[in-house]
C-alpha cells in the first residue's frame, strides 16, 4: 500500500500550483487566448494541462508552501510575471486598433464607428479589419506556438521563488508600452502620408476654383485614395506586423 505523507503531498501541490498561476495569468491577459470571447473554463482547463505537462520539468520549488507567508509573495509574484508577459503582447494589437483609428479620422470613417461587444469599446470598420488581420499574421507565424515556448523558457529566466521581476524588467515593461504608439503611427503612416497630399490639393482646388464645392466632394475623394492606398500597402502592413510579432514573443526572452 502506497502511502502519502502530508509533507508530500504538499510538496506535490506546490510544484503543480505555482506554474499553474503563472500559465493562468498569461492566459488572461495574452491575445487571442485570454479574449474575452475564450470561456474561463477553458482558459483553466488548458493552464491546468500546461502545468502538469511543464512541472515534471521544472526545478524543485515545493519548498515553497502554498499557505505560508512565502507562498503569498511568490503568488504574487506569479500572477505579476504572468500578466506582464501576456500585456507585452497585447501591446501589437493596442498598436493595430490604434492605427486603425488613426486611418479612419483621416478617412473620415470615424462616423461609422460602432460598439465592439467583444472588446468593449468603440472601434471603427478598419480598426477591426486590422485587429483581424492581426489575429490571423498571429496564427500564421506559429504566434501561439512561440507563447508556449516563452512560457517554458520564462521559468528558466524568472525562476520560481527567485524574487521576479527586477527594476530593470519593470523598466523594459514601462518602454514597451511607448512601443504601441510607434507601432501604430508606422502601421498608419502610408495612409495619414496619402491623406496629407489629398487635404493640400483640396485646400489648393478650393482657391483655385472657389464655385466649387469642394466640401462636398472631399469626403468621396479622400475616402477612395485612403482605400486604394490602404489596399495597396495591405502586403507591406501584414509583414510589418509579422516582424513585430517576433519581436514581442521575444522580449521576454534573454
Amino acid at each position: 500500500m502506497i502511502e502519502i505523507h502530508q509533507a508530500q503531498l504538499e510538496a506535490l501541490i506546490a510544484s503543480f500550483f505555482w506554474p499553474f498561476v503563472r500559465i493562468l495569468a498569461l492566459m488572461s491577459a495574452a491575445p487571442i487566448l485570454g479574449h474575452v470571447s475564450v470561456p474561463m473554463r477553458v482558459k483553466i482547463g488548458l493552464s491546468a494541462l500546461f502545468a502538469v505537462l511543464i512541472a515534471p520539468t521544472l526545478p524543485d520549488s515545493a519548498a515553497i508552501s502554498v499557505g505560508s507567508a512565502q507562498g503569498a509573495v511568490t503568488l504574487i509574484e506569479q500572477v505579476l510575471i504572468g500578466v506582464s508577459m501576456g500585456l507585452v503582447l497585447t501591446v501589437i494589437f493596442a498598436a493595430v486598433a490604434l492605427a486603425g483609428e488613426v486611418i479612419g479620422m483621416q478617412m473620415g470613417l470615424n462616423f461609422a464607428g460602432y460598439f465592439d461587444p467583444q472588446s468593449q469599446e468603440q472601434t471603427t470598420p478598419l480598426g477591426s479589419w486590422l485587429t483581424l488581420l492581426t489575429m490571423l499574421t498571429f496564427l500564421a507565424v506559429n504566434g501561439h506556438l512561440m507563447i508556449l515556448q516563452a512560457l517554458g523558457e520564462s521559468f528558466s529566466v524568472f525562476p520560481i521563488g527567485g524574487g521576479g521581476l527586477s527594476a530593470t524588467d519593470w523598466h523594459r515593461i514601462a518602454l514597451i508600452g511607448g512601443e504601441m504608439f510607434r507601432i501604430g503611427v508606422y502601421a498608419a503612416l502610408p495612409v495619414i502620408g496619402a491623406m496629407l497630399v489629398c487635404n493640400i490639393g483640396m485646400g489648393v482646388l478650393a482657391r483655385i476654383a472657389p464655385q466649387l464645392n469642394v466640401l462636398a466632394i472631399s469626403f468621396s475623394i479622400t475616402l477612395l485614395v485612403g482605400l486604394l492606398v490602404f489596399m495597396s500597402g495591405v502586403p507591406y502592413i501584414a509583414a510589418y506586423l509579422q516582424e513585430e510579432v517576433v519581436r514581442s514573443v521575444g522580449l521576454f526572452l534573454r
